[in-house]
């Protein structure tokens, strides 16, 4: 097996059809909250590397927070935008 990488650079704009999804991702997410909240549960949720938990009167609390892990050393530095090409 043979690996060589190139690095291309590929336009960063999204399809049509991946603008959609996220808007409607958008969406259904804000009516889940609108109804979580209106049925008294709580939400969890992901904000500036803290994952917090919020009643229904609008208590935030934290429950964690998300730290870095260490990068690991490789043989091989991939950045974004390279492509891996493998021949077995």
């Amino acid at each position: 097996m043979s690996l060589s990488i190139s690095n291309t650079k590929k336009s960063a704009k999204l399809s049509a059809e991946s603008r959609k999804m996220i808007s409607a991702s958008r969406v259904a997410v804000t009516k889940a909250v609108k109804e979580s909240k209106k049925m008294g549960l709580e939400i969890t949720f992901l904000e500036n590397g803290k994952i917090y938990k919020e009643t229904p009167g609008g208590k935030r609390i934290i429950l964690s927070k998300i730290t870095a892990k260490p990068e690991q050393d490789s043989p091989v530095k991939l950045i974004k935008g390279m492509v891996l090409h493998a021949k077995f």
